[in-house]
């Protein structure tokens, strides 16, 4: 049986302002999936905030949740008043913090994994202790859910700890993992809620949504090896310069924005992957002296024809344009060295370069095969 995605009620009371205006009031926080909504009722609050709707000043929270929680929001958007209902409805556009920081030492970090629901292990990298552990759902369950309803849900739990870190330095460490894990399970991994616990000391929640939620083509590395394939990357990955590793994160998001969607729109994601890693990668293509020569004599000709007209191409866009071609084989050179770098038989898997290539020009300025 599939059931509906987990949904969050909490009520509280606290200071709503936007410039000189303060509502003291009653409200509910509702959240499902990523989207978080703010609903306050009351004949006197909403007219208070009805005033304010048409003003494109966002609001912010300060307030305390019934279990004793103090609750924060910034830049919540006043997107309803009145109604059948008749109450007023606020969307945070950035994070909404429950719990407070403390000064203390963070004993760990824990981070639902939407789109994550098999594969639990254990690491250690560089001082860090990496878990992929349960949550307090049923992982499989969720992933068949996810599955039959073609959304991003939680599913595992990705913990850290690490003496002496800051909060920012568990962030990143978990967005380098997650960005590793959606390559290795081909389906975006993220989350959209972080916890911080200090122990004793107290736990924060932060409910806000990374990106990553891509529903992907599937598995290259079987679940009972990623902690052998986590084991392998992270030391190399912390080798790499910030450009590389960019160009590896548009990469992957590309792969996996290819799992669903048209298929003209898949093979120009697809092709987008394969150039970003190969001009990341490999020393830039070379053209043979049939292409050297040609290149050379529309250059030329090109040239002359802007002594006859000077006025012509101020900003030399024809003159780009026309040499532009030239880069296509230059390209298809660069991902077939990769290819061979990495022993992987372009011609055995039945990847043709120059028909995935010319679909996905097609699809870029035609918008079709």
């Amino acid at each position: 049986m599939i059931h509906q995605p987990k949904f969050t009620h909490l009520n509280g009371k606290g200071i709503f302002s936007s410039g000189n205006r303060r509502v003291e009031t009653d409200f509910t926080v509702q959240r499902q999936l990523s989207y978080t909504l703010f609903i306050v009722q009351g004949d006197e609050p909403v007219k208070a905030f009805s005033c304010q709707f048409s003003n494109s000043q966002h609001w912010s929270l300060s307030g305390q949740l019934d279990d004793g929680r103090p609750i924060l929001a910034d830049q919540l958007l006043l997107t309803k008043i009145g109604g059948i209902d008749g109450n007023a409805e606020l969307s945070p556009l950035a994070g909404v913090v429950i719990g407070q920081s403390s000064p203390s030492p963070l004993v760990e970090a824990r981070y639902p994994l939407v789109g994550m629901f098999d594969g639990k292990f254990s690491v250690e990298d560089s001082g860090w202790t990496i878990e992929l552990l349960d949550s307090n759902e049923n992982a499989n369950l969720v992933g068949r859910q996810s599955k039959a309803w073609r959304i991003p849900l939680e599913g595992l739990m990705l913990r850290l700890a690490k003496p002496q870190t800051t909060l920012n330095e568990y962030h990143e460490k978990a967005r380098e993992i997650m960005l590793l894990l959606s390559l290795a399970i081909g389906n975006g991994v993220t989350s959209y809620r972080q916890i911080a616990d200090w122990g004793v000391q107290g736990m924060m929640e932060v409910w806000r949504q990374m990106t990553g939620d891509e529903i992907g083509p599937g598995a290259i590395v079987p679940a009972f090896r990623l902690r052998q394939f986590l084991e392998q990357v992270l030391s190399v990955w912390r080798q790499w310069k910030s450009d590389k590793k960019s160009e590896a994160r548009l990469a992957i998001t590309y792969i996996n924005l290819s799992g669903t969607g048209y298929l003209d729109t898949r093979l120009f994601q697809i092709g987008q992957a394969w150039e970003f890693l190969a001009t990341s990668w490999m020393p830039k293509g070379k053209l043979n002296d049939l292409e050297t020569d040609l290149r050379q004599k529309i250059k030329s000709t090109y040239q002359e024809w802007k002594k006859e007209h000077p006025e012509a191409d101020p900003k030399g866009y024809w003159g780009d344009r026309i040499t532009f071609p030239f880069r296509w084989p230059q390209t298809r050179r660069q991902i077939e060295s990769l290819a061979e770098s990495r022993g992987v038989d372009l011609s055995k898997i039945g990847l043709d370069l120059k028909l995935l290539w010319r679909e996905r020009d097609s699809v870029a300025h035609t918008g079709k095969m």
